[in-house]
């Protein structure tokens, strides 16, 4: 399908936002408890303000109290040619949210002595396989996928946003050549492949198809009547337009629909919060069992080395210390190709609040959202103002980094992309986000990043004040450890060189992919040789102009997998040949030269 789009005006976008105040609404002194008036005007001015800087058409909101909405809202247009209001029962696809509904659906197994989600996957997916490269014996589990931790690829990429996709139900014969990134609980590694995965052992498990077994088991009897993972020609009617750059773009199939296919509102997805805060029941019903969302809520990965400081419930995002007044939260945020969004709870309070937006620049206003909502519904509720706990004391300067574990010239490869560390005498710098940063020694064996410009002066960069980065060697890993807001999580880990097979060699150069998904089409793909390490470079306009760069580290005559631990990463290009011509195969893209036909 070619992607269609109406050119639309949106720098007015909405009246309303034309007459949004320019500052805050003053804050009385005091809120008073269980008063919710000033926090409604408050968020109402801090989203128009964020839509209108982010060219956001639309945003819904609740907050729930307990078994209480307090606040149901719609801001701006779910439809902005037809002039259609956004409200609080407005649809939008909610992206990765969609994981609370699957897990919650395979938790239900699990009490009616269904499922064990400790047992093997192939005990409810026999045909499942996926080879692997390392010596482990853990076979990946059900609770694995719940938890990310099961070491499998991102996604397969391939034919995953396209109009009528193939079922997901095909992933399993579709990945038994491929390899997994890491052995099952060695690091977390988000899976939406892992989460299709679930979703279609919950199905077989319950022997109907996946979006009926969900409208039954989970959204009628928490009277979620517009929610589906199949949507009626009525929902659609009630779903807001997605737009990108401020273009209305018609809206594209999801073949991993247990991961992020949820089409739902704010309104309905409150019922699933009030759900958790009556410890399972709903409507006089008993959806889940109290025990059993104690244990979704629990940490499950405190033992695993490389997760550091990183909480990972039974699909909830766990926070033990949150921004929010250092209060435990839980969290599960949601990002499709034109819709983001956000569901956050403070369990020990029972506040929650979800926020749902229907543009591809949306990330960013509903996080920011929905932090201010549960900060000022804490405040209402407990009569005291939540302490900033996301700032922390730096370790005093020194003169130079002293005791390292390992020598830190070199190359990296995280989420923050390909790291270059070099050393000048006793100083290091490193080559990371676009920038040339100074690496400020600090006792402990931290570092700070600051970046100078001309090299000369020291320049405030947003995203750096306040990190720490230390080196320390994991499970026999050489890795950088970044530390913000008290917390640590993993950085990067270094790359070792590896002499380059011929074959591998022979195909560097221009690339394209002849099998593409025209919704997320990848461009200028490059192969070269860079300081003896193998680099690959391409644009996915969809997400962001800037040309992404990564290393791909050799590990056979006719494979390479991309360096790092994360999200991605670790995952493997092979060379195969069919048919007499030879390609690249990574995530189902088969990958050829730019010159072939």
């Amino acid at each position: 399908m070619q992607i269609r789009k109406k050119r639309l005006m949106l720098p007015f976008l909405v009246p309303l936002l034309l007459s949004a105040c320019s500052t805050a609404p003053k804050k009385p002194h005091n809120l008073s408890q269980g008063d919710y008036s000033y926090a409604r005007q408050y968020l109402s001015w801090l989203i128009e303000k964020e839509m209108k800087d982010a060219n956001v058409p639309a945003v819904s909101i609740a907050l729930v109290d307990d078994q209480r909405i307090v606040w149901s809202a719609g801001f701006g247009y779910a439809d902005v040619a037809g002039k259609k209001q956004a409200s609080g029962k407005t649809l939008y696809r909610a992206g990765s949210i969609s994981k609370l509904f699957t897990a919650t659906a395979a938790m239900q197994l699990v009490e009616q002595g269904n499922m064990d989600i400790d047992a093997p996957l192939t005990t409810y997916l026999p045909a499942f396989s996926i080879k692997s490269r390392f010596e482990s014996d853990i076979k990946i589990t059900p609770r694995h996928l719940m938890t990310h931790h099961a070491g499998l690829p991102n996604s397969r990429n391939a034919g995953m946003w396209v109009d009528n996709p193939e079922p997901y139900t095909r992933l399993v014969e579709q990945i038994r050549d491929e390899y997994v990134a890491l052995p099952p609980r060695q690091a977390f590694l988000y899976s939406n492949l892992g989460y299709s995965l679930l979703g279609h052992a919950v199905a077989t498990v319950a022997g109907r198809e996946y979006a009926q077994h969900m409208e039954q088991a989970l959204f009628q009897p928490l009277n979620m009547h517009d929610s589906s993972f199949q949507p009626s020609t009525e929902h659609m009617a009630m779903m807001a337009t997605g737009y990108r750059d401020g273009a209305a773009v018609e809206l594209v199939g999801l073949r991993d629909v247990p991961a992020g296919a949820l089409h739902t509102s704010v309104e309905d997805l409150s019922q699933f919060v009030k759900m958790v805060f009556a410890n399972g029941a709903s409507g006089g019903r008993q959806i889940i069992q109290a025990d059993t969302l104690t244990e979704m809520l629990a940490r499950q990965n405190a033992d695993v080395a490389l997760d550091f400081d990183l909480e990972m419930g039974l699909a909830w995002f766990l926070e033990s210390k949150s921004k929010v007044g250092g209060e435990r939260k839980a969290s599960h945020a949601g990002g499709t190709l034109l819709y983001h969004s956000q569901l956050a709870i403070l369990p020990d309070h029972k506040l929650g609040v979800i926020v749902l937006s229907n543009a591809a620049s949306g990330r960013a206003v509903v996080d920011k959202v929905a932090d201010a909502a549960l900060k000022l519904a804490l405040e209402v509720t407990t009569g005291r103002k939540p302490a900033d706990n996301n700032t922390e004391e730096l370790p005093a300067l020194v003169d130079a980094m002293e005791n390292l574990p390992f020598p830190l010239e070199g190359y990296y490869a995280g989420a923050a992309g390909l790291i270059e560390v070099e050393r000048k005498d006793r100083q290091y710098t490193a080559r990371a986000i676009g920038k040339n940063l100074s690496l400020r020694a600090r006792k402990g064996g931290w570092m700070s990043p600051q970046y100078k410009l001309l090299g000369l002066i020291p320049l405030s960069v947003s995203g750096l004040d306040g990190l720490l980065i230390r080196p320390a060697v994991i499970n026999g890993r050489q890795v950088l450890v970044l530390r913000s807001g008290g917390r640590e999580f993993l950085l990067a880990e270094k790359i070792s060189k590896k002499a380059i097979p011929e074959k591998i060699h022979n195909w560097l150069g221009r690339l394209r992919i002849r099998n593409p998904d025209s919704a997320m089409p990848i461009e200028d793909i490059e192969l070269a040789v860079e300081d003896g390490l193998i680099i690959v470079r391409y644009r996915m306009p969809v997400f962001a102009d800037q040309q992404i760069k990564m290393a791909l580290l050799p590990v056979a005559d006719d494979a390479v997998v991309i360096a790092g631990i994360g999200r991605g990463m670790g995952e493997t290009m092979r060379l195969l040949q069919r048919d007499g011509e030879q390609f690249l195969l990574y995530s189902g893209y088969e990958i050829v030269r730019a010159t072939a036909q």
